[in-house]
């Protein structure tokens, strides 16, 4: 994996980095990668897919939770759990085996929690904590569920977060900060071990 230092999270930024890059990019859900993906879709030069993270839509429903105790959030949980009792099962086989498995045993569950989903947006505020939960996992939809499609894309990006901790843990101790142009003399790159780290950028 590539650290490369940028000014700004721009989308205009992003897609100088991602400029030859087509295909499947894991992410979460920040607005530049989506405005990115829009614009390439209009020029269909390299497409992008965007393949986005469960994780980050449960948290927004544990988030709920906490707040108001909500039973629809927790019975929301309970199918992603199950979504990630299904990843955990099959994790280490190859590709093939991973979509085999997640086409049989998770679009069912995906697709319940969908219908939960949109029966719930009918029925609660848009307003409510809820609600927005609700909202933003329905509108990430198509790129929360491109693991059904897709053997190489992980269900979240849990892994390439959590290799970003030991960097933003020392950054602040770094003598790059703040320096573009020593960044840009200096690029930094990390080795991550692991059989599926690749995956998170396809």
């Amino acid at each position: 994996m590539a650290y490369i230092f940028a000014e700004s999270r721009s989308a205009r930024e992003i897609e100088g980095q991602l400029a030859s890059f087509g295909g499947v990019l894991q992410v979460d859900g920040y607005q530049a990668y989506k405005t990115m993906a829009k614009r390439r879709r209009k020029s269909n030069v390299a497409p992008i897919r965007l393949a986005f993270c469960l994780a980050h839509a449960r948290r927004k429903f544990v988030d709920v939770v906490k707040l108001t105790g909500s039973s629809e959030a927790l019975s929301i949980l309970a199918r992603i759990a199950e979504v990630y009792r299904i990843e955990a099962k099959v994790r280490g086989e190859n590709d093939d085996t991973w979509l085999v498995v997640r086409r049989r045993e998770a679009a069912p569950v995906m697709r319940e929690l969908k219908v939960q989903l949109t029966e719930l947006s009918d029925e609660v505020s848009a307003k409510s904590a809820l609600g927005k939960a609700v909202a933003y996992t329905l509108n990430h939809w198509s790129g929360l569920a491109a693991f059904l499609e897709d053997g190489r894309i992980e269900v979240d990006s849990n892994v390439v977060e959590r290799s970003m901790k030991s960097v933003a843990l020392t950054r602040k101790n770094s003598l790059l900060v703040g320096s573009a142009r020593v960044s840009g003399q200096c690029p930094r790159r990390q080795d991550l071990r692991g059989p599926r780290i690749a995956r998170q950028h396809l």
